[in-house]
């Protein structure tokens, strides 16, 4: 069953025994292509959150309970998993100058990001056509 169809308290139990099992792998692609691979079936709704806004950002435990996500809100989500596994990571607000939105990624020692492509873990280098509105460490978001 789809993590994201179960009820909101078995949700939050799943996501731990998930960064429970990611903490054994070695493999630093790996767990971030398993990140990105339980974070894709979120469901996506309209605006979640307010990406200029991270006073009103839900906590972690929120956010999973609450399941009410977006493309930004599934960044932060992602972003929640790895501080919660202690991989220190960075959350950035971009502004991409070829698709011309603006989104939050997750960027891994300076060298992978999630969320800039759908399930994918993309080298840093690919998103040099980006600028950077705000960034966050995610020891400071929790």
């Amino acid at each position: 069953m789809n993590v994201w169809q179960m009820s909101s308290d078995q949700r939050l139990k799943e996501w731990r025994v998930f960064r429970n099992e990611i903490l054994e792998i070695d493999d630093d692609i790996k767990v971030l292509k398993l990140v990105a691979d339980w974070w894709k079936l979120a469901p996506i709704s309209t605006r979640a959150i307010d990406v200029y806004d991270d006073s009103t950002w839900p906590n972690p435990w929120d956010l999973i309970h609450k399941g009410e996500l977006d493309e930004n809100a599934i960044a932060l989500g992602m972003c929640y998993t790895l501080q919660l596994i202690d991989w220190p990571c960075t959350l950035q607000l971009i502004q991409d100058n070829e698709q011309n939105e603006i989104k939050l990624i997750i960027l891994v020692d300076d060298e992978h990001v999630l969320n800039y492509t759908y399930n994918e873990v993309i080298d840093n280098t690919t998103i040099s056509h980006c600028s950077i509105i705000n960034q966050w460490e995610s020891s400071d978001l929790i």
